[in-house]
């Protein structure tokens, strides 16, 4: 950073977690649904969760979403919203890849 012609320097540093360590650990599905649920709830009030499947393969894991509709809303950008915000939040909150989010609407329920 220059600064009144003065030049100063900005030093950085990484902290590893400790669990990094430690070796593998392991987060289990139901942990993965529950963000899945909260974050649909903080999204919208409008659609009520029905299923969650999580499903692992070599590039992360897939999330497959059943939703009731309980009130009319646009769909198709809800579901974007939905998709990106569980997709960024699961891998901030767990470091977890998601190769895929599948949103699925079963029934209106009005």
């Amino acid at each position: 950073i220059i600064k009144d012609n003065k030049k100063h320097s900005l030093e950085k540093t990484i902290v590893r977690p400790s669990f990094s360590y430690l070796g593998k650990y392991t987060i289990s599905e139901r942990v993965i649904k529950q963000i899945v649920v909260y974050v649909i709830n903080d999204i919208t009030k409008d659609l009520l969760v029905n299923s969650i499947k999580v499903e692992k393969n070599q590039e992360g894991i897939k999330v497959e979403i059943g939703l009731v509709i309980k009130k009319l809303c646009k769909l198709d950008e809800m579901a974007n919203i939905i998709i990106d915000r569980i997709k960024n939040d699961i891998e901030y909150m767990t470091g977890i890849n998601v190769d895929r989010v599948t949103v699925i609407y079963k029934s209106f329920k009005g």
